[in-house]
């Protein structure tokens, strides 16, 4: 929807609302789309041109003036293209720029096919990223893993962005992305696929498949996108919570609380709360996951009387001991040394000495592991990583 509220340019105004219209008649999902409420076109004369934090689309009024209409068609439905496939948040610890430049190479083809008629293609803009040859379906990650080992690919994509106001790799506000938790990622999302599946079911009604519409990259990702995800983090803080406290109900003695009214049980553990913590540092499961991790395992930390955080390799590399789990990330270096593989050994043989009520262990899955099973580990492995050959697996993914 447009935000009326932050237009103090009438003029603008008019401008977004005609860029909208024109979206609904020549792209009928996304023009639908940013007619709901979840993504939201604001001004913000702060800025250049237009960029999104992946919820919202900024646009200053001075660029919508100077665009003109079919620019500013161009550009919207180019910041919307970024919110449907969630480039930000997929970054993760990648160089932001590159990122923003692979994520361009994408959402600038795919715009492009998506307005072209028949004898009448719609030219790449003069001043933003030239997608090449090679990117043609490609996602933004395979794009971005050759553009960050040459150099020169950068150069040819951003070579009619050198100077202007519309620079490539530079329509991203990462801040605003970074002040967002959980429940809101959630609630976006919820609200975005409700509109999202409104929209394709009339594109539908009216005659044309979304795939014949709009070809099988953008189908591929819209079915993704309904799909929904698993919230892995969440899982894996109920499971490790639940295997922290697990205790039992026992009448001696009776919980008296609410007597004579109701007599309750009492509940007991059979062994002390002890939680182990291991961090693979050879694992490349990036800066935001690694977080996430953290975060999720916290709450067991916090109920627990002693955690104990390692970091390994081929070798254990650190073992830290705590009774104040806030301070993990102080006290644990996250360092990783000279090693030929990974060997996830030496943590359960800490596991053998500590007898921890829960373990879980954050890693790429490629790994030597013990020839004999821990059942009840629980592992957070990216989602292309490798699959343990036991215990309870969390693909962990940046985003939907």
């Amino acid at each position: 929807m447009i935000d009326e509220r932050t237009f103090t340019n009438k003029d603008a105004l008019a401008q977004a609302q005609d860029a909208v219209s024109d979206l609904v008649l020549r792209a009928q999902l996304m023009g639908l789309s940013l007619l709901g409420e979840s993504v939201r076109i604001q001004q913000d004369n702060s800025i250049k041109t237009m960029c999104t934090d992946g919820r919202n689309i900024r646009v200053s009024a001075e660029w919508l003036d100077k665009n003109g209409l079919r620019g500013n068609v161009f550009d919207t439905l180019h910041e919307w293209l970024h919110i449907f496939y969630n480039h930000v948040a997929r970054r993760g610890a990648r160089d932001p720029k590159v990122w923003n430049i692979a994520c361009d190479m994408v959402v600038v083809r795919v715009a492009s096919e998506i307005l072209s008629r028949p004898g009448d293609p719609w030219p790449y803009p003069k001043d933003g990223v030239i997608p090449a040859d090679w990117s043609v379906e490609l996602g933004a990650e395979e794009i971005y893993d050759r553009l960050i080992n040459d150099p020169s690919a950068v150069r040819q994509a951003t070579r009619n962005a050198q100077s202007g106001e519309h620079q490539a790799g530079t329509d991203f506000d990462y801040d605003a992305a970074d002040e967002r938790d959980e429940d809101e990622e959630q609630a976006f999302y919820q609200k975005f696929t409700e509109e999202l599946s409104q929209a394709q079911l009339i594109c539908e009604q009216s005659g044309a498949s979304v795939k014949d519409r709009y070809g099988d990259f953008v189908t591929t990702r819209l079915s993704q996108v309904l799909k929904g995800t698993i919230p892995w983090g969440k899982l894996l803080r109920g499971d490790l919570i639940d295997a922290v406290t697990q205790q039992f109900a026992t009448w001696s003695p009776p919980k008296r609380k609410y007597y004579p009214t109701l007599i309750m049980p009492s509940y007991r553990s059979t062994r002390e709360r002890k939680l182990l913590l291991a961090v693979d540092v050879s694992a490349s499961v990036g800066e935001d996951l690694m977080k996430a991790f953290i975060a999720n395992t916290m709450p067991a930390a916090a109920r627990s009387k002693e955690t104990i955080v390692v970091t390994f390799d081929q070798v254990i590399r650190e073992v830290v001991k705590t009774n104040r789990p806030t301070s993990i990330l102080n006290s644990v270096k996250f360092l990783s040394g000279a090693h030929s593989y990974t060997d996830v050994r030496g943590v359960f043989d800490l596991v053998d000495e500590h007898n921890p009520s829960a373990v879980a262990i954050l890693t790429d899955g490629y790994l030597s592991y013990p020839d004999r099973p821990y059942h009840k580990t629980l592992w957070a492995i990216p989602k292309d990583g490798g699959r343990p050959p036991w215990g309870k697996t969390y693909l962990m993914e940046n985003s939907w």
